[in-house]
């Protein structure tokens, strides 16, 4: 330090304040013009960001130093001052050997123009809202239902349908769905579950109105019946046994039939309450049907025996059995058996003589059949045949036929004329009576005797004698061999 051209240097201090470090450099100042000069102050910060202060004195502001950026927020370049403030006292303590009249005048320190960082505030995009997903959706034509974004599985309602979701994926069930022992059906379009009919290519099926299970069995709709298979379900149609009955359902609309059915050139009835198919006997308006007991088939155009008994169905299925003819009432013929019988042969098919005086009284026969004048035996079986085609050409001559033969033709419901004798007979020669056996059953035979008044005469109203047994009477193959042997015999076919 030298007084008029007084120079004064200042060496370099270092002040550590926090984590900055402050450098302090003293320029070399002439005493008499200190006023005027002033000393650049840096101040360095470890992160090597240096912040430029002003020019002390602007007056003399030739050499200034521009004003660096400042990297630091504004927290830290307000800490930077503070720091240099004490820096500045540090410095005004350390000269103290200095002239105290020459003590260079520091000035206050300006705040430096800082050079503000520039923020860019980018928008971060807003949260999309999240998506409660609620209703229907569907995905690659499939529906799924949510309720509170829950995925709906299993059965679902809505309103007065059902629904069903698979219990793994969620995907709406279609078409055919089974539950248990029970099917369901459910819209290939919109997945409602089916109640009532569908139709289901050539098949129809029923579902329960309220539960929507398949129906199988029987299902009555009004005053129709209908059944539905028990393992497809699909609504029967035509045929269908059940036990050992049979059913027969339109094959249209699938009502159960409850009536007569013409199947080809075959007849069935079904029984109008229950529906069975008709076995046996059915009892019409003034007439009598029977049917097969296998197939249900009526008997038509055809004889048949039942319970030992032989009948004749004619075409129209109306049945017919023998009727007891007398020659007696209500034209008296005590020798005119023979007319008598074949009436009661042609009874069997609904037929009838028409005019039985002139069918006594024509017949070649020898002697008087209405006083028996001139009477000595009956018209041989095959002149009786010949006669009597006048009144039925179905009449055949069967004489020399053995018994096994005669029961033949009796099991497959043809009676049978024979000849024998009557009960008036006291000298047994020539078999000089017909009667007519219209059954047979174990080993007995079902004999009508026209020499009575009545079918319910009994034994010993007719002549007394050893073959004086009733009008209608069952006789044992003994007694039946006693007057038969083979001389003549006549039936129907």
């Amino acid at each position: 330090m030298s007084r008029g051209g007084l120079t004064l240097k200042l060496g370099k201090y270092i002040l550590f304040v926090g984590s900055l470090i402050v450098t302090l450099t003293a320029m070399s100042v002439n005493a008499d013009t200190v006023k005027d000069q002033s000393n650049a102050i840096s101040v360095e910060t470890t992160d090597n960001s240096m912040i430029s202060k002003d020019k002390i004195n602007k007056e003399n502001e030739n050499n200034s130093q521009s004003n660096k950026e400042n990297e630091n927020n504004s927290q830290s370049t307000s800490q930077v001052m503070s720091d240099l403030t004490k820096s500045s006292s540090v410095q005004s303590t350390n000269s103290n050997d200095l002239n105290n009249n020459s003590k260079p005048e520091i000035k206050k320190i300006e705040e430096p123009a800082v050079s503000e960082k520039k923020t860019t505030v980018i928008n971060e995009p807003k949260a999309k809202a999240v998506e409660v997903k609620n209703g229907w959706y569907s995905v690659q034509n499939d529906w799924y239902y949510y309720k509170n974004n829950s995925m709906q599985k299993g059965w679902l309602q809505g309103g007065n349908d059902w629904y069903y979701f698979d219990p793994q994926n969620g995907r709406m069930h279609k078409k055919w769905l089974q539950g248990g022992n029970d099917w369901y059906y459910f819209n290939s379009i919109n997945g409602r579950m089916q109640k009532n009919w569908l139709q289901g290519g050539n098949d129809w099926y029923y579902f329960n109105p309220t539960s929507g299970h398949m129906k199988t069995n029987w299902l009555q709709g009004g005053n129709d019946w209908y059944y539905f298979n028990p393992q497809s379900g699909h609504m029967q149609r035509k045929w269908l046994q059940g036990g050992n009955d049979w059913y027969y359902f339109n094959p249209t609309n699938g009502h159960m039939w409850k009536k007569w059915l013409q199947g080809g050139n075959d007849w069935y009835y079904l029984d109008s309450v229950n529906g069975h198919m008709q076995k046996g006997w059915l009892q019409g308006i003034n007439t009598w049907y029977y049917f097969n007991y296998y197939n249900g088939k009526m008997y038509s155009n055809t004889f048949f025996n039942d319970g030992g008994q032989t009948y004749f169905a004619a075409l129209s299925g109306n049945v017919h059995s023998p009727k007891y003819v007398s020659q007696w009432i209500p034209v008296r013929a005590p020798e005119g058996c023979t007319i008598a019988s074949i009436a009661m042969l042609m009874s069997i098919k609904g037929e009838r003589i028409t005019n039985m005086y002139a069918a006594y009284a024509n017949l070649p026969q020898s002697g008087n059949v209405f006083t028996g004048a001139g009477f000595i035996t009956i018209i041989p079986a095959s002149n009786l045949v010949t006669y009597v085609r006048r009144y039925s050409s179905d009449i055949v001559n069967i004489s020399g036929s053995s018994i096994s033969t005669l029961v033949n033709y009796i099991q497959n419901g043809h009676p049978v004329l024979y000849y024998g004798w009557s009960g008036y007979e006291r000298i047994y020669g020539n078999r000089n009576h017909a009667k007519v056996i219209v059954g047979y059953r174990n080993g007995n035979f079902h004999v009508y005797d026209p020499c009575y008044n009545h079918q319910w005469d009994p034994a010993g109203t007719s002549g007394g004698g050893k073959y004086d047994r009733g009008a209608d009477r069952w006789i044992s193959w003994g007694d039946l061999a006693s007057e038969y042997n083979g001389s003549g015999a006549v039936t129907i076919v």
